[in-house]
């Protein structure tokens, strides 16, 4: 339940109620945000960047593992601003020894002694992989995804919303990259472990906040690649939604797979990748088709995979 809360209160936006982590401004600088989850340097009046939102999902991070806030919520608002700016917070009592590294790594003073979202992505990812993980800690890699995705969208937004100039435009295409990546790395590695544990349905929140990350990012503005790892996205999608029996749910993820497909191969016929993603794409609709019982359209997707393997 907790991990819950905190996952829905990052994914809306939720602001905390007035007391010592409400926002705040200072007297003699602007600081807006919520004090509690800020970094040492945006608490100072500095321009947040994004070793300033990881150290903001350590943050985060900490307070769903042990159960506690990073700071201590009897302090006033004066006091734990002043807590803030010197990065003094409670150590990560109770978690595990990866975990508890990789709070401190996130919520190290220096910004540049903070992983990057691809490194964390892959920390996660090694985490997850350990022999003797149990299906709770499994769960919860998954809860941590989602957050890391949450976090990497909130930080496209933020970008657009500083500066329209070209770096903070590029910055946010790199963003947003590292956001899709993570979502393959949810619907795709973490996938089969939960499904060999029965416990998919772990992912039917993840990939409804995906579908509507995708909705905020028109497909006009992404790159080809960025298009063809969408196209990939939305067909794990369909693979989760068929492994539940919900097959409507996955021809219809399937079916917007294969047009994102299309769209990215109309960009250069001699991409054998992005072609080969457009005969998959065929590939998972009819399959989806053909266990609905309608033979005819299944048949015209295997057809279409065929032309496809044909042409390369």
């Amino acid at each position: 339940d907790r991990t819950r809360t905190v996952a829905g209160e990052i994914i809306g936006w939720s602001a905390l109620p007035t007391g010592a982590g409400a926002d705040f401004k200072s007297h003699t600088g602007s600081i807006s945000g919520t004090i509690a989850y800020m970094s040492p340097e945006q608490a100072i009046g500095e321009s947040p960047a994004a070793p300033s939102d990881l150290y903001s999902v350590g943050l985060i991070l900490q307070e769903m593992i042990t159960g506690e806030p990073a700071f201590d919520k009897n302090l006033d608002r004066h006091a734990l601003l002043e807590a803030v700016r010197r990065g003094q917070k409670r150590p990560p009592s109770g978690a595990d020894a990866d975990f508890t590294a990789l709070i401190n790594r996130l919520t190290a003073f220096a910004p540049t002694q903070r992983p990057t979202a691809v490194e964390l992505s892959e920390r996660l990812r090694w985490i997850a992989g350990k022999p003797a993980r149990r299906l709770r800690r499994l769960a919860l890699a998954a809860a941590l995804v989602a957050i890391v995705l949450a976090a990497a969208k909130y930080t496209v937004d933020l970008a657009r919303e500083r500066s329209v100039a070209v770096a903070a435009h590029d910055d946010a295409e790199r963003r947003r990259g590292q956001a899709e990546s993570l979502i393959g790395f949810m619907l795709g590695d973490l996938r089969p472990k939960l499904q060999q544990v029965g416990r998919l349905d772990l992912l039917d929140s993840v990939g409804q906040e995906a579908t509507k990350y995708f909705n905020t990012v028109p497909a006009g503005t992404l790159t080809g690649e960025e298009l063809h790892r969408r196209s990939q996205a939305l067909y794990q999608i369909g693979q989760v939604r068929q492994a539940e029996g919900k097959f409507p749910d996955a021809v219809s993820a399937y079916r917007e797979s294969l047009a994102v497909a299309q769209q990215v191969a109309q960009l250069d016929a001699a991409n054998n990748d992005w072609q080969l993603g457009v005969a998959m794409a065929h590939f998972y609709l009819g399959d989806a088709l053909r266990l609905q019982g309608d033979q005819d359209g299944a048949m015209r997707q295997f057809e279409g995979y065929l032309d496809v393997a044909k042409h390369l």
